[in-house]
């Protein structure tokens, strides 16, 4: 299994209690399709930015899980990756 997925941001759907993000064309897609990061999430502001930004701009986003990704399952954000 894999702890990471590279794709185009597809969605942003931000909650009061987390943001999830949709990329597009991944391998393995999580619950919903979505990768979830949690408000409680230490670097909560600067990692929807980067999404935001990836989004806008239409750059691939790498997301790193904290457990593989499994399809159905649920996957929480450890950190994001964008190359420029």
């Amino acid at each position: 299994m894999a702890h990471n997925a590279t794709g185009r941001v597809e969605r942003l759907c931000v909650r009061k209690d987390n943001c999830f993000i949709r990329l597009r064309s991944v391998p393995i897609e999580p619950l919903e399709n979505y990768f979830q990061l949690p408000i409680g999430h230490a670097n909560y502001g600067s990692l929807y930015a980067l999404a935001l930004a990836c989004a806008l701009n239409d750059l691939p986003l790498t997301v790193r899980t904290e457990t593989d990704i499994i399809a159905g399952q649920q996957a929480n954000i450890r950190y994001l990756v964008v190359d420029f």
